[in-house]
């Protein structure tokens, strides 16, 4: 995990899904498809975490948990990580914000099967066990308000 600066495309699981139907990011979600081109859906190692209204992204290092999620390349990603770090709560005053934005790989679900890298918001610290979802696509995407 890192912070590759070079990199163009970003890996979003929760509120940010274009198939998303919450009133939460319903404006970003808009923004984020005018501001770069929808590649398809992905999956990373990692379990999910319910935090009520959205999700959390746990990277453990466990093999064969995967989070389903979907791939954007960015046009100009530094204007676009300006509002979206905001939107995540990861701003310079903060002491230490719920998330922080990493680079992981990114299996792609097309033909090619092709893994590329893309930046991702994960939880800072370990998750209470009890918030751990069993499934590899977030449910509040399909309808939760």
């Amino acid at each position: 995990m890192g912070r590759d600066a070079t990199c163009a495309h970003l890996f979003v699981y929760g509120t940010l899904m274009p198939a998303a139907t919450t009133r939460l990011g319903t404006e970003q979600r808009a923004r984020l498809l005018a501001e770069g081109t929808h590649l398809g859906r992905g999956f990373v190692e990692g379990q999910l975490v319910d935090l009520g209204d959205y999700p959390g992204l746990c990277v453990t290092g466990e093999r064969g948990r995967v989070v389903r999620g979907d791939v954007f390349a960015l046009n100009s990603p530094v204007a676009t990580f300006g509002w979206l770090d905001i939107y995540e709560g990861i701003e310079p005053d903060e002491l230490v914000p719920e998330y922080r934005r990493v680079t992981l790989p990114v299996l792609m679900h097309n033909a090619a099967s092709e893994t590329i890298r893309a930046w991702a918001y994960v939880l800072q610290t370990a998750p209470d066990p009890r918030t751990l979802l069993d499934a590899e696509l977030w449910p509040g995407h399909c309808g939760r308000v």
